[in-house]
């Protein structure tokens, strides 16, 4: 931190301003983590639970995760779909769809529906 200086506190009234405002800040972010980890637990219960499959994708296509039931739908577990191209899923005809669905959920923030048929973990 080259070019700042920190100066030490004159009195004891400046150290317990500052000891209530870190005090305060940390009530503070330990109030959001909790916030978060409860919103976390939820969405993922709900994608666990879910009635329908759902795939979470990287830029490039490949599964980064996936819920149980569209694990079931593909005919494979999830250690063994998670990190696959989905691509190589997909009957020849339908790859070029789910490209163009890809590129097109990344350039639009809102929903995209794609339906493909996916062929199961036998070919």
């Amino acid at each position: 931190m080259a070019g700042r200086r920190f100066e030490p506190l004159r009195n004891s009234h400046e150290a317990g301003i500052h000891s209530v405002d870190l005090q305060h800040q940390i009530g503070e972010l330990e109030r959001v983590v909790a916030q978060l980890r409860d919103e976390s637990s939820y969405h993922e219960f709900a994608y666990e639970q879910a009635a329908n499959g759902m795939i979470t994708f990287s830029m490039a296509g490949d599964i980064l995760d996936l819920n149980p039931r569209e694990a079931r739908c593909l005919g494979l577990g999830r250690s063994k779909l998670i990190g696959r191209s989905f691509q190589s899923l997909l009957p020849p005809l339908t790859e070029n769809a789910f490209m163009q669905h890809l590129e097109e959920a990344l350039r639009d923030e809102a929903a995209v529906i794609c339906e493909l048929k996916v062929v199961d973990g036998e070919g």
